[in-house]
């Protein structure tokens, strides 16, 4: 491994290789111990994921080192190794008693969701009022105030409190006056986090933290659409988002269930004609045609 760096034009950039040669065995060193990379001779063993740092110049001259399986994972993940150092911690403190605020924070505090939502100084005692009511929930304690990251570690917070509003169904107009987030920036920011669940999901799936993985996969779709939990089934249709998944909650039909009980004409007049029959297609029902003009009977004002 030292002779292939050696022979790469970020050496020859460096131009100072025994410095170079510091650097590598200082990212070694955390690699191994984050369990991200072991020698031959620890698979051996029980699937051991550490070695010494004191061994790593051997094992780098005899070429003994090779990622482990969760090391494999975050490599083709493309995430940053403090991310997933962050990740794993974060899901080995994960239980029934947190929630989706928990996860949001969580992939909130990594350099891949950066630049974060800056907290304003107008903020900054809402946002302590917030952290105090969420402490219990936090995955990651909290750092001391004289901490250099303490800034950013608020900085999530206001960006996890931004995602929450997401999913409950806020408004494009009310994200823009509460946090300064426009259009553009909501749509990037969804990517982003979709990305940092999925890699979450994966590795929590490597070390058996069912529960988390339960979780993450419910927010992953969440994110996608910014909708509430109660919304989740209606989502599996095509053309189903959250306007009309809520208009359909909102006229009492919250499952597949209710939507193959519902005739036709009924539930053209909640989501129009044509995605109506659609639904009534996806769910394996024969459509009937509906003379124009027919309707079957009149909705109260109070289903709008």
């Amino acid at each position: 491994m030292t002779e292939f760096f050696r022979k790469t034009f970020w050496a020859q950039q460096y131009n100072d290789f025994e410095q170079l040669q510091k650097i590598m065995d200082r990212m070694l060193s955390l690699l191994t111990t984050w369990g991200f990379v072991q020698g031959n001779d620890d698979l051996q063993q029980k699937q051991e994921l550490f070695v010494s740092a004191g061994s790593l110049t051997s094992k780098i001259s005899t070429g003994k080192l090779q990622a482990t399986v969760v090391g494999k994972r975050i490599s083709e993940l493309y995430i940053d190794p403090l991310t997933a150092d962050h990740i794993l911690q974060c899901l080995q403190n994960f239980s029934k008693e947190k929630n989706t605020f928990s996860v949001l924070q969580m992939i909130s505090y990594t350099l891949e969701m950066r630049p974060l939502l800056r907290v304003k100084a107008k903020e900054t005692d809402q946002i302590q009022e917030e952290l105090v009511k969420l402490s219990d929930l936090l995955l990651h304690p909290e750092p001391s105030a004289f901490d250099l990251n303490y800034e950013e570690f608020i900085n999530s917070i206001k960006t996890a409190l931004f995602f929450e509003s997401w999913i409950n169904e806020k408004d494009e107009d009310y994200l823009l006056e509460t946090f300064d987030v426009r259009p553009g920036e909501i749509r990037v920011k969804q990517e982003t986090a979709d990305w940092l669940l999925y890699a979450s999901e994966e590795l929590a799936q490597i070390l058996q933290y069912r529960e988390a993985v339960k979780e993450i996969k419910k927010l992953r779709i969440r994110i996608q659409h910014g909708v509430k939990e109660d919304l989740l089934p209606l989502l599996q249709l095509k053309g189903i988002g959250r306007i009309r998944a809520r208009k359909l909650v909102t006229n009492s039909i919250k499952s597949l269930g209710d939507l193959k009980k519902i005739d036709l004409t009924t539930l053209s007049q909640i989501l129009g004609q044509k995605v109506a029959a659609d639904v009534k297609v996806q769910l394996g029902q024969e459509i009937k045609e509906v003379p124009k003009g027919t309707r079957k009977g009149q909705l109260s004002l109070e289903k709008f």
